[in-house]
């Protein structure tokens, strides 16, 4: 699985949802390999939650972040405009989800998740945050971050997303 885009859409016809998914194997067999961290460098805030479990060989790294100006955020991610093209969550704003994982024997899988405004996430599941955001959409990053990285060693590369959930506005 190396570039899949996943595009959802709800009637009539705007994308709620998008999910990119990379994911790299390299390495030589009975070696380890160590990917650099992207929580490196990153800073929680108010609109911006980390998590970083990462460790001197593995990358765990969530990233969620609540983003009011679609156009200038994706200005700053060239790429991630270019994958986007026509596709971006329509709205005022969305949520900005990241999650990388690698395993040491070469394996990496980077994830971007753009979410429209009216997605409603996970409910029930207890998360503890210090953001202004819903904690139920920082429950949904962290079930989606748990169930795509046993993706980076699986054969079919495939995982299951936790549900799309929006208020219906």
């Amino acid at each position: 699985m190396d570039g899949k885009r996943l595009v959802f859409t709800a009637t009539p016809g705007g994308t709620r949802a998008v999910i990119l998914a990379r994911v790299t194997k390299a390495g030589i067999a009975g070696t380890s390999m160590s990917w650099g961290n992207d929580c490196n460098g990153v800073t929680a805030g108010p609109y911006l939650y980390k998590r970083d479990r990462s460790t001197t060989i593995d990358v765990d790294c969530l990233i969620v972040l609540a983003v009011g100006l679609p156009g200038v955020f994706l200005d700053q991610v060239p790429t991630l405009k270019k994958d986007l093209e026509g596709v971006v969550p329509q709205g005022p704003g969305f949520y900005y989800i990241e999650y990388s994982s690698s395993i040491g024997s070469g394996g990496y899988l980077f994830t971007q998740v753009l979410l429209s405004p009216d997605f409603t996430g996970l409910e029930g599941v207890p998360v503890e945050h210090q953001t202004r955001m819903p904690a139920s959409v920082i429950a949904w990053a962290g079930e989606f971050a748990k169930n795509s990285r046993p993706a980076i060693s699986s054969l079919s590369g495939s995982w299951t997303v936790p549900p799309l959930n929006f208020s219906r506005k």
